[in-house]
């Protein structure tokens, strides 16, 4: 008997494996998207950070059976022999290979767990219980995991200076630390976030002022390293924001002769305001004698 769901079934290309097309009974498929969910001291609800859709989970009950087999498209098939031979040179090896659901078509898949039942009530083959789990093609999640350099960078750099910070941590340095793990947490959000990392971006900066006023130790030679880390730090975090268009972007500059920042400064913005910008962004020795062929990093000009 006919039922109101046979014509859209009837429209939809046959489940299939390897290129190995089977029967089925049921195909169930769970979907969903990978979040956190962040809530803060007295502020009602909380903030979901959605971080992408998660893999595809596929439960098939396959029907390997002869009486399926004895008519129709799977007529003269050995059912059985083809769920074998795909058992030994797919599930068995985890390989991952092309799945086409009626549904949504094909995806790459292996196959985690699966259980094969026989019944004596039912002599004439077996049921199958085949869990599958989407695979993403290795070469395209490499190329998205490359694309994450700058908040990669940025997490390097901030277990430098917890590394060469002295302990206990300094306050404004425990701040500077805090304040980038939270703009860490927010880098997968993209466009949607963008003000709210410039401003985590401008108060960093703002951070990063107050450490270089209130540290004196920090003009100790010793401390070379905390400085530097300092800097690095800086520098990757203000790549992170570039990557997403949240800061105005670093340009460099080749040092013609032997300058100092300010004449740096005029050379860039004709005028010696961005002094102390050349200072910041660059580890150099001397602000009052930059050797020619020294590469600087600046602000573009917006």
């Amino acid at each position: 008997m006919a039922t109101t769901q046979d014509p859209y079934l009837r429209t939809l290309k046959r489940f299939a494996i390897d290129g190995v097309v089977l029967p089925y009974k049921r195909i169930s498929i769970r979907g969903g998207v990978r979040h956190v969910e962040h809530e803060y001291p007295h502020v009602d609800g909380g903030l979901a950070e959605k971080l992408g859709r998660k893999l595809y989970e596929i439960d098939v009950d396959l029907v390997i059976d002869e009486g399926v087999a004895r008519a129709g498209f799977y007529q003269g098939r050995n059912l059985i022999a083809d769920f074998n031979t795909l058992s030994t040179n797919v599930l068995e090896k985890a390989k991952t290979v092309t799945v086409y659901l009626p549904n949504i078509g094909e995806i790459k898949a292996f196959a985690p767990d699966w259980t094969r039942e026989i019944d004596v009530a039912k002599t004439s083959g077996e049921a199958v219980r085949l869990t599958l789990k989407e695979d993403n093609d290795s070469a395209a999640l490499i190329a998205k995991t490359l694309s994450i350099k700058p908040p990669a960078a940025v997490t390097q750099f901030l277990g430098a200076l917890e590394s060469a910070s002295p302990v206990p941590m300094p306050n404004p340095l425990q701040q500077i630390r805090d304040a980038v793990n939270q703009l860490l947490a927010f880098r997968d959000q993209g466009q949607m976030w963008v003000g709210f990392i410039d401003a985590k971006i401008q108060g960093l900066q703002a951070m990063f002022e107050e450490v270089d006023a209130t540290l004196d130790y920090l003009n100790d030679p010793e401390q070379w390293l905390l400085l530097e880390s300092l800097r690095n730090l800086w520098s990757a975090v203000r790549e992170l924001g570039e990557d997403i268009g949240a800061v105005q972007p670093l340009g460099t500059w080749t040092v013609p002769r032997l300058m100092s920042c300010a004449d740096i400064s005029i050379a860039l913005y004709r005028d010696t305001g961005h002094a102390i910008d050349i200072l910041n962004l660059n580890a150099l020795e001397d602000p009052y004698a930059v050797p020619a062929g020294t590469s600087v990093r600046y602000f573009k000009a917006a």
